[in-house]
């Protein structure tokens, strides 16, 4: 349907600009993206013709898309690194006022800008509706727009032996083109484009033999002064692109003996980096011996002295302290520790009133030095953050902050609107003669990063938390409020502002944080309500009886979305029926409308086979018949060719349905645009968990670890994790929930490199470079008898073939991706997940 059938359709008036006029002018016009969904929005509703011709008449259209052309420059950056599209361009048929010829010539340019902005700027029609020096400007870029038109290409990199890139003559055949590198006009290199480039071929077609490598002369490349080399097809002379070789102070000769010596360093670094983990290991300590952990590696800072000075520029750190109803003794432990701390540059506000508190403020300030007063609750709400202020911390008074604490918000918030951190509880008993310094710490709160699907269920971010004074101004809050810092994260979240997690002990409780679930979901439910979501936020109890939790329940029906559930099998009736009768037995309990591919792989039991044949002569099942060797990327991918429903649900057939309403579960998330893949929670037949995510960890040999398993199912894990909807660093392909769009898009498994083993993580991996989520949803919960259907391998072709698939995951994404932010940093790697703790990790100040 063209996008003006589509308006019509839809009752939109064509006249009016849409969200999608909006991106498609940004592209055409600017080469770019849009800044934001909200300055789209503040276009959407315009005349059409009105903000296409504004569009073109702007300085930044004259900046990335004439002034190159004026001067001989192709096109460059952006999205004009890639190809327009067929897409975008039939959008501007019918958008543009374009003569018929023009509509038609735009069909046949979805290779290339140039081609592209040569349709347009020649047209007659457009020519004629815009004004005269705008008009006159496109006509003088003609010829060069024609010229690189004709051949396209780039110079990518810079070699140790010269230049690479690639070049195409669109529509001229695919035999070789002839490079050549010229110098002041005279020509230094020749070679041939006849490497193949697979990215270049899918965009402009033909053999994909397009890609060059010039050897430039080692005396051109030692030069003492920076060259320029321009690179020419040589039979047109049309120039291709040009790069400048900068002054080198040294001969290559010395950059490869610097390179050798890299290399050996290289190695020296591999062989320590393989014998860490052994030595850390011997350095962690069990979770439960947390207080010996602190004992042992707790920071050891001297008080900072009243009379230190503030550096010269420093923004103060407000502290606001709620001393209401607190005892005496805690409030002047709450204090003290504002003393000792080693940031000198802060001031303190306490929430309250009477003698004590008034008493309590006097003699910090005494022996502080600095600024201390007391504001009742209602000044406090409407006083706002001091002018030149780095940041408000809030606290509850209900603990006492670390020596440093303050350095470490102040260094590490960044360009946060929010920070929230890790805590810890004072042991009860008699009062230490030190003070609270010296009583022992237990129970540590060790959170993960900002997860808004986390909050909602659990209020999580704890006592304490630092807020810009723009957050505040955003908020249109003072100082202080009687929001708890998980109801502010939720305010936070509904104005899209970033919230950071700083991975360090920074508070200690007096006692243990008390929840109230019906409480929260009251304040969950106010925010849902703000956002305008259609949803009930009710306290649930787990499936498996792993606690309580407050589940945002949506209020419509799943009833338009259709999903395809997709089983590999082979043979193994004794697996695959107990999975499908499930499948059955559940669907009555799902809107989603369901339908099962069932992938054959040359199963030749007679049982297995009769009762395939039976399911299918019922209209209950699909058959996919697959020869070949087990490949189960292939046997999912070709399945999901043979299906247009919404969402792919791969499932193991050796799995069988838990949850009723397992179905909808999976398909609500998976079908939330910025959600890359959704995974269950997998239990053995016994009750214990096998799976519940994925943990990624900087460790070759063990880049994701599984999670939970072997746990209880009733164990909700460490802070609840295994019973907690919540991001993941991936999840199984056992069950695996993805938009089939999504999944076509990515371009679906790795079947030729990850046949087997790390192909659905490796998915999950794909979708969150492209800034995707991967949910873990726990209301979804199946058995699986984990690789019954192939066994427990001993063979040692495929364990090998497993490591190599680790191996190559690795190589793609360990570096992006090791770092796990919702795996708390104080977690020794190596091992089972959240279990030993490691050495305290060094505050990493952020600029």
């Amino acid at each position: 349907m063209s996008e003006e059938a589509a308006r019509d359709a839809a009752g939109v008036d064509p006249s009016l600009t849409t969200d999608a006029d909006v991106y498609n002018l940004y592209a055409l016009s600017l080469g770019r993206h849009p800044e934001s969904p909200e300055v789209m929005r503040g276009m959407m509703g315009h005349d059409r013709a009105m903000l296409v011709s504004t569009f073109f008449a702007t300085a930044e259209h004259a900046t990335n898309i004439l002034e190159p052309l004026e001067t001989g420059r192709r096109l460059t950056g952006g999205l004009l690194d890639q190809a327009p599209g067929e897409d975008l361009l039939a959008w501007a048929a019918e958008a543009l006022p374009l003569s018929a010829e023009g509509r038609a010539a735009l069909a046949g340019a979805a290779a290339s800008w140039h081609l592209a902005y040569e349709v347009l700027f020649s047209d007659p029609l457009w020519a004629s509706q815009t004004e005269a020096g705008l008009a006159a400007r496109r006509r003088g870029v003609l010829a060069a727009l024609a010229s690189f038109a004709r051949v396209e290409g780039r110079v990518e990199r810079r070699t140790v032996e010269g230049l690479s890139g690639w070049v195409v003559a669109p529509g001229g055949g695919d035999a070789p083109l002839t490079v050549e590198a010229r110098v002041d006009g005279r020509v230094v290199a020749l070679g041939s484009s006849s490497i193949f480039r697979r990215e270049v071929q899918e965009r402009f077609g033909g053999s994909g033999l397009c890609g060059f490598q010039l050897v430039l002369d080692d005396r051109l490349l030692a030069s003492a002064r920076a060259v320029r080399v321009e690179v020419h097809e040589a039979r047109t002379g049309v120039r291709i692109d040009g790069i400048t070789l900068s002054a080198q102070s040294a001969p290559l000769t010395a950059h490869a003996a610097l390179l050798a010596e890299l290399a050996g360093v290289r190695q020296a670094l591999g062989r320590i980096e393989a014998a860490l983990p052994a030595v850390q290991a011997d350095l962690a300590f069990d979770l439960d011996a947390y207080g010996d952990w602190r004992e042992t590696y707790r920071r050891r800072e001297l008080p900072r002295a009243a009379s230190a000075a503030i550096p010269d520029g420093s923004e103060p750190v407000l502290v606001v302290l709620d001393a209401r109803g607190l005892p005496a003794p805690w409030l002047d432990d709450v204090l003290d520790s504002l003393v000792s701390q080693t940031e000198p540059n802060w001031s303190a506000v306490l929430i309250g009133e009477g003698a004590m508190i008034e008493d309590l403020a006097r003699r910090t300030e005494w022996r502080s030095g600095r600024e201390v007063r007391v504001l009742a609750p209602a000044a406090a709400a409407e006083h706002g953050a001091p002018s030149g202020a780095a940041c408000v911390v809030r606290l509850d008074g209900r603990g006492v902050l670390a020596p440093d604490a303050l350095a470490i918000i102040r260094s590490m918030l960044g360009d946060a609107d929010a920070a929230y951190w890790d805590e810890d509880v004072m042991e009860q008993g008699a009062q230490a003669p030190q003070g609270h310094a010296a009583r022992r710490r237990r129970m540590p709160q060790l959170r993960p990063a900002f997860d808004l699907d986390l909050l909602r269920q659990d209020p999580y971010l704890g006592s304490g938390m630092a807020l810009t004074p723009g957050a505040l101004a955003a908020l249109g809050e003072g100082v202080w409020s009687s929001d708890t810092p998980s109801h502010t994260g939720l305010r936070l979240a509904e104005q899209k502002r970033p919230v950071r997690h700083l991975a360090q002990v920074l508070y200690s409780r007096q006692r243990p944080a008390e929840v109230d679930p019906v409480a929260w979901a009251s304040a969950v439910q106010a925010h849902i309500d703000r956002l305008g979501i259609p949803a009930d936020a009710r306290v649930t109890d787990d499936a498996l009886g792993a606690g309580v939790a407050v589940r945002v329940e949506p209020r419509d029906a799943l009833g338009d979305l259709r999903a395809a559930v997709i089983i590999p099998t082979k043979d193994r009736i004794d697996l695959l029926r107990p999975c499908l009768e499930s499948l059955f037995e559940a669907e009555p309990a799902n809107s989603v409308a369901m339908e099962i591919l069932v992938v054959d792989h040359e199963s030749r039991d007679p049982e297995t086979v009769a009762y395939l044949q039976a399911l299918e002569a019922e209209g209950r099942i699909r058959v996919l018949p697959y020869a070949g060797a087990f490949n189960w990327a292939l046997m999912n991918n070709l399945a999901a060719v043979e299906t247009d429903a919404d969402i792919l649900v791969f499932l193991n057939n050796d799995t069988a349905v838990v949850s009723p309403d397992w179905l909808d579960r999976l398909c609500r998330q998976a079908a939330r645009p910025d959600v890359g893949a959704v995974g269950a929670r997998l239990i053995f037949p016994d009750g214990a968990i096998q799976h519940a995510g994925f943990v990624s960890r900087p460790l070759p040999d063990s880049f994701l670890m599984p999670e939970g398993v072997g746990a209880p199912g009733s164990d909700g894990g460490y802070l609840g994790r295994h019973a907690r909807l919540r991001r993941a660093a991936a999840v199984t392909g056992a069950c695996m929930a993805v938009r089939n769009e999504l999944f076509r898009r990515l371009g679906g498994f790795d079947a030729a490199n990850l046949p087997i083993d790390w192909n659905d993580v490796e998915f999950c991996l794909k979708a969150r470079a492209e800034g995707l989520d991967v949910i873990y949803e726990p209301a979804a919960t199946l058995y699986h008898y984990e690789s019954r259907s192939r066994g427990v391998t001993r063979d040692g072709d495929r364990i090998v073939a497993s490591s190599r698939s680790a191996a190559l995951v690795w190589e793609r994404w360990g570096e992006t991706f090791g770092t796990d932010p919702d795996y708390n940093a104080h977690f020794d790697r190596p091992g089972t997940p959240f279990s030993r703790l490691a050495p305290p990790p060094s505050p990493t100040p952020v600029s």
